[in-house]
């Protein structure tokens, strides 16, 4: 099965046994394309609750979550919200994707001086991960990477 059709199953179909055949394909990747900095935080870039209740769990989280169990990482999700929920970027056109997305995530002051690797499940625009970064780094966090499943 192709990447593309297990992340929709996973976001749209709800099928979270996915992520178990995805998750060795993000730890490839690292190992090919990554730094070896063990210091980085994972950071899922998170769900705004309503669609979480929706859902029932974030898929980014569930990646990044198993992406740094198996690189022995440190798992932090708590550090980055998001504070405005939005409609899903997959209905949108390039133009409305880069302004549904601006400054709708916050984080925390416990990111200060750190190095962050943001997980994502799809890069499309890059517009979710440039705000989620852009939240990071006004928290004083020291780098930010991100590393994503597949390109939309």
């Amino acid at each position: 099965m192709r990447v593309s059709r297990m992340v929709r199953a996973l976001k749209f179909q709800y099928i979270t046994k996915s992520v178990n055949a995805l998750i060795p394909l993000l730890v490839e990747t690292w190992k090919l394309y990554g730094t070896d900095e063990s210091s980085l935080l994972v950071v899922p870039v998170p769900l705004h609750i309503r669609r979480f209740r929706e859902r029932g769990f974030n898929q980014s989280e569930l990646l990044a979550r198993g992406f740094a169990d198996a690189l022995h990482m440190v798992y932090t999700p708590p550090v980055l919200q998001r504070s405005q929920y939005t409609v899903p970027q997959a209905s949108l056109a390039r133009e409305e994707r880069m302004v549904n997305i601006k400054k709708i995530f916050t984080a925390t002051s416990e990111v200060k001086d750190q190095c962050i690797l943001l997980i994502d499940d799809v890069f499309t625009t890059g517009a979710t991960l440039q705000d989620a970064a852009r939240a990071l780094r006004e928290q004083g966090a020291h780098d930010v990477k991100a590393l994503t499943l597949a390109h939309g």
